[in-house]
């Protein structure tokens, strides 16, 4: 969110998000008490609605994903 808010690069922003994507999809769900799952789901969502946008004019609080506590703790 960094690249998106400060620095104003749609593409870096993108680019970021997609490997943050690919390395949490090896993660386990619960993995150091995070919801693995929801910050994937949100991560897609912030790269689908940039996909859309021409610029980085303003970010929606919305847009940025968040890392909730797992429902259940980390897997024994």
């Amino acid at each position: 969110m960094h690249k998106l808010t400060r620095m104003r690069s749609v593409a870096g922003a993108m680019r970021l998000i997609a490997r943050a994507e690919q390395r949490l999809a090896e993660v386990p769900e619960g993995f150091g008490g995070v919801a693995i799952g929801l910050l994937i789901a949100d991560l897609a969502r912030a790269r689908e609605e940039l996909a859309a946008r021409d610029a980085a004019d303003a970010t929606p609080p919305a847009l940025v994903p968040r890392i909730a506590p797992a429902a259940h703790g980390p897997p024994s």
